[in-house]
Order: structure tokens, then C-alpha cells, then sequence
């Protein structure tokens, strides 16, 4: 559970981060089932926030739609994966999902020596199925405008880490998975999550990191930001972004 009164407190005192585009347009198709549709409106919703917040597209050079980034943003060399939860709920980190991202962090296609960051967001409730089960999809991406609390930006060499963490050790804020289909994955914790953006340092050297290695910001989002006409209601933004020698040593850790 994050402090109380630190969301308010950070609004207050970040500088606001200057966003790359100040709209983004998301497709909605018409014909989905409403579960399946919920959480396709909260994917996209976020993948759309997050490329007005950093920029980059959508690769088709990546045949396999399980396997490659949501963004891919070719000036700056880098690919984001972008995750969403509630406060109640984890982040699930496939283990297919972390392997691909390992080679592609080795490729040199389409992208040399890349930087792949993971964004995370939190929303505001709970239960998003039975609470938009008979809502429209212009009332789900309105709420979600409304109710975006925060977002932490970790390294993928921070995320990888983490997985082979919870995959070695039996530790409260990580936990190794199966789910109902079997899927082998290490899940963050939503207190883990929580660490992130509230004591980043702590999480950390939770993972056994070394906060000295990172370079962490603060930011919040501007006024004026949209995703199908609904403004996005301003929220805090944690940045951690890993020295090149950290990176050196993740990659070098990988061949």
C-alpha cells in the first residue's frame, strides 16, 4: 500500500514530463465478446497513452504477435513493453514472453544493441470485469482517462533480472506461477510494484541491485494529454534507467 497522500504529494512537487505527442487514436473493433473486449480496451488504452508519452510504433517486422514489443521506436533505439494492473492484481511475466525479449536484446535486427524498458501502469480499481461488464467502450477508455494513479519505467535488464530471481528464490514479493493454462511465468507483487514507484532504491535491493548503478526520475504527466478525446487526468511517472556498464554486464550475461 503506497503512503498515504504521497500521489497528491508527488503531483505537487514533479516536474511535468514533456510528452511526445499530446493524443493518441486506439481501434476498438466492434465484434469481441465483452471479456475479452474489457481487456483489449485496457491493452490499448495503455499501449496508445504510452506512444503519446515516449512516441514509437507498432513493428510488423515481428511475425509472431506473442513475441514482439508494444512500441518500437526506431530513432532512439529502444523497445517498451507496456503492462497495466490494479492495485490487487500482479504483473505477470511469462516465461516465452522474457525469453523472446532476451533474444531480441541480442539481435541486431531491426534494432542494434537496443534499450528495452518495460512501463508499467496502475489504475485505479478493481474487479474491472464485473465493473465494465455492460459498459461501452467509450465509458471503459473514459474511466481509465480518469482513474491512471502512476507509472514506473523499468529496464528490461531490472525486469529479467527479477524473473530469474523469482525463478531461484521463494520470496514474499515474487512468485513463480502456471495459471489455470499452465503458463510458466514469475509474477511481481502488487507491493513490489508499489516499491517501485514509491522506493525504487528499495526494490532494488530487494532484487540484491545496487541503487548506485541507476539513475531514477520523477515526473508527472501534463494537462492536455488525450486518447480518443478523453483528457488523461495528470499522473506521476518513475523513471529508472540503468548505467551502461550495468548493461554491459546484463548482455555479456546472456551470450
Amino acid at each position: 500500500m503506497l503512503s498515504k497522500g504521497l500521489l497528491e504529494e508527488r503531483l505537487k512537487s514533479c516536474k511535468i514530463f514533456n510528452s511526445k505527442f499530446n493524443s493518441a487514436k486506439i481501434i476498438i473493433p466492434k465484434k469481441l465478446e465483452n471479456i475479452f473486449l474489457i481487456n483489449f480496451i485496457f491493452w490499448r488504452f495503455y499501449e496508445g497513452l504510452n506512444q503519446a508519452l515516449f512516441s514509437g510504433e507498432q513493428n510488423l517486422f515481428f511475425k509472431d504477435v506473442n513475441s514482439y514489443p508494444d512500441l518500437t521506436d526506431y530513432r532512439r533505439g529502444r523497445y517498451i513493453e507496456v503492462k497495466c494492473a490494479g492495485h490487487s492484481r500482479r504483473i505477470m511475466l511469462k516465461d516465452s514472453q522474457i525469453n523472446n525479449y532476451r533474444l531480441l536484446q541480442m539481435s541486431n535486427e531491426p534494432i542494434k544493441n537496443p534499450r528495452i524498458y518495460f512501463t508499467i501502469y496502475r489504475y485505479g480499481f478493481k474487479g474491472i470485469l464485473k465493473k465494465f461488464k455492460n459498459k461501452k467502450p467509450k465509458e471503459i477508455v473514459e474511466s481509465l482517462a480518469e482513474n491512471t494513479k502512476f507509472m514506473v519505467g523499468i529496464p528490461f535488464s531490472v525486469i529479467s533480472h527479477a524473473h530469474s530471481y523469482g525463478e531461484k528464490y521463494e520470496v514474499p514479493l515474487l512468485s513463480r506461477k502456471f495459471g489455470v493454462h499452465g503458463i510458466p511465468s514469475t509474477h511481481l507483487s502488487t507491493v513490489l510494484i508499489d516499491d517501485f514507484f514509491e522506493k525504487p532504491e528499495k526494490a532494488l535491493e530487494y532484487l540484491e541491485l545496487n541503487p548506485t548503478e541507476f539513475k531514477i526520475r520523477y515526473y508527472k504527466t501534463s494537462d492536455g494529454i488525450k486518447v480518443n478525446g478523453f483528457e488523461v487526468k495528470p499522473f506521476s511517472i518513475v523513471l529508472i534507467k540503468s548505467s551502461d556498464e550495468f548493461e554491459k554486464r546484463f548482455v555479456d550475461g546472456l551470450k
